[in-house]
C-alpha cells in the first residue's frame, strides 16, 4: 500500500478501537511497545521491527512491517455527493477541478458494505495509486457507529498490479452529508502480506486496537495557539466596527438626501443582487474551507471570527462551546474570511 492520506476525524475511533480487540486471531500477538507522534497527538503500540511513518502529526498514523505490512490508523478524507445540485455545479463550471481531484466523489446514502470497493479503489487513486486495488471481499458488515455516522468493516484480499497480493482488514466511517453535498470519510485498514497474513494477522489487529490520541493535549495546543488570533481577531473587528461608525455618521446626510422613491426601487434591486453575490462568495469559501480541513469559529463574544484548521477548532470548540461555535457559510464576515 503506497497511499497515505493527512487528516484527522475523532469520531468512530472508540467503535473501530473496540472492534479490533474483539477479532479473531490466527497467531499469539507480537509484544508491544508504545511510540508516541513527534507532535504528542497520538501513540500506538507496535512490535520490535515496525515503524511509524515520522512525517505523521495531528492524530493519524501510517506504519509499516517488515515484511511489507501496513497499518493506517485514522486517515480522513473529504468526500463530495455527486447527486448534490451544488456538487453539479461545481463539477460543471470547471472552477475546482484541482480541490475535486482531491475528494472522493461518490454518493453518500450508499450501502457502505457494497460500494466498498469502488470507494477504496478512489481512495488509491488520491493517493497516488494507478489502477484497481483488485478487491475481493471475504466479509462485510456493519458495525456500531458515533450518532450521525455509518461504518463498515471489510475484510477481504487485494492485488494491486505489480504489488503483489495483500490479505486486508479496513473499517470506513462517513459523517452525515452537509446542504452542499459533502462528507467525511475516517479509514483504519491493514495490509499485509498473504504470505504471511497468519503469521503477523493478530499483531496487525493488536496495533489498531492500541491507538490512543492525547485529546487533552491537543486542546492544550489549541488553546494556546488561538488565544493570540482571537486576540487579534477582536482588535480587527472593534478598529472596523469603529470606522463604519465614523463613515456612517460622515455620509449620513448625503445618503438621506439620495434616497427617493425611484431610487427606493433601484436600490433594492442592487440590496438582492449583492445579496446573491455574497452568498456566492461565501458558500465558495465554505466549500474551499471544507476542501482544506478548515473551519471558522467564532467567539460568542466578542463577535470575533477566525479561520482554523479542522481538528483545531474541534478542540477549540469541544473545549468551550457556550465560548467557541462553528460559523455557519452565511454568517462569514466579508473582508475577514473571504
Amino acid at each position: 500500500m503506497a497511499h497515505r492520506v493527512a487528516g484527522c476525524i475523532a469520531e468512530g475511533i472508540q467503535a473501530v478501537r473496540d472492534h479490533y480487540r474483539t477479532g479473531g486471531k490466527a497467531a499469539p500477538t507480537a509484544a508491544l511497545h508504545r511510540v508516541t507522534l513527534p507532535d504528542n497527538t497520538a501513540s500506538v503500540g507496535i512490535p520490535d521491527g515496525w515503524k511509524v511513518d515520522p512525517g505523521c502529526a495531528g492524530g493519524t498514523m501510517s506504519i509499516t512491517g517488515p515484511h511489507g505490512d501496513v497499518v493506517d490508523l485514522n486517515l480522513s478524507l473529504t468526500a463530495l455527493d455527486p447527486t448534490n445540485r451544488m456538487v453539479q455545479q461545481m463539477q460543471r463550471s470547471g472552477t475546482q477541478k484541482a480541490a475535486i481531484a482531491k475528494a472522493v466523489v461518490y454518493p453518500s446514502n450508499v450501502d457502505l458494505a457494497k460500494a466498498f470497493p469502488i470507494i477504496f479503489d478512489l481512495i488509491f487513486r488520491i493517493g497516488g495509486v494507478q489502477g484497481s486495488a483488485n478487491l475481493q471481499i471475504a466479509k462485510a458488515e456493519q458495525i456500531p457507529a458515533p450518532q450521525g455516522e455509518r461504518c463498515v468493516h471489510v475484510s477481504g484480499h487485494i492485488a494491486p498490479a505489480g504489488m503483489g497480493s495483500y490479505e486486508i482488514d479496513s473499517s470506513l466511517c462517513t459523517t452525515a452529508p452537509g446542504p452542499d453535498g459533502m462528507y467525511g470519510i475516517t479509514l483504519f485498514h491493514t495490509a499485509i502480506p498473504v504470505a504471511y497474513a497468519d503469521q503477523e494477522r493478530a499483531t496487525a489487529h493488536a496495533i489498531v486496537a492500541s491507538f490512543q490520541q492525547n485529546t487533552a493535549l491537543l486542546k492544550a495546543q489549541v488553546a494556546a495557539a488561538t488565544g493570540p488570533v482571537i486576540a487579534a481577531m477582536n482588535k480587527q473587528i472593534e478598529g472596523e466596527a469603529a470606522q463604519a461608525i465614523g463613515n456612517i455618521h460622515q455620509i449620513g446626510a448625503a445618503t438621506t438626501a439620495r434616497i427617493n422613491a425611484g431610487e427606493a426601487a433601484s436600490g433594492a434591486q442592487q440590496a438582492s443582487w449583492e445579496a446573491g453575490q455574497t452568498a456566492n462568495a461565501q458558500n465558495a469559501q465554505g466549500f474551499s474551507n471544507y476542501l482544506l480541513d478548515q473551519s471558522v469559529v467564532q467567539n460568542n463574544t466578542s463577535g470575533a471570527q477566525g479561520t482554523l484548521w479542522n481538528n483545531a477548532a474541534n478542540a477549540l470548540v469541544q473545549s468551550n462551546p457556550n465560548k467557541y461555535s462553528y460559523v455557519s457559510n452565511p454568517n462569514l464576515l466579508p473582508g475577514s474570511n473571504y
